[in-house]
């Protein structure tokens, strides 16, 4: 679902954990593509150190934000679709909110 202009919704609904798969939206805190690796590849070692599985990985590219962070207006969304556990993502919140490199991230259970 996308809000006006195919941009990403601005209002994130709440986070839900559950055994189903978890679908963070993971925004980069930088924006030119050399510069951007650090937040996704400290994403992407997050997910793997706590067991997480991921099933896909899309970047959206950079986007307007709705709101300014950290000083910043513009953000690289990329989307994570995994599978872990309850237990496992409350510990990879924590660990995201710790990371300099991620400015936002959302975790949403995906019903089947």
């Amino acid at each position: 679902m996308t809000g006006r202009g195919g941009k990403m919704p601005s209002k994130t609904p709440a986070r839900l954990c559950g055994n189903n798969p978890v679908v963070p939206d993971i925004r980069a805190q930088k924006c030119v593509h050399e510069e951007e690796k650090p937040g996704v590849e400290a994403v992407r070692k997050t997910l793997a150190d706590f067991g997480a599985q991921v099933i896909s990985e899309e970047p959206y590219g950079d986007r307007e934000l709705t709101y300014e962070i950290q000083k910043r207006t513009r953000g690289r969304y990329v989307l994570f679709t995994i599978t872990s556990s309850p237990e496992k993502i409350v510990e990879m919140d924590h660990q995201l909110k710790l990371n300099v490199n991620v400015m936002n991230f959302l975790f949403v259970r995906v019903e089947e």
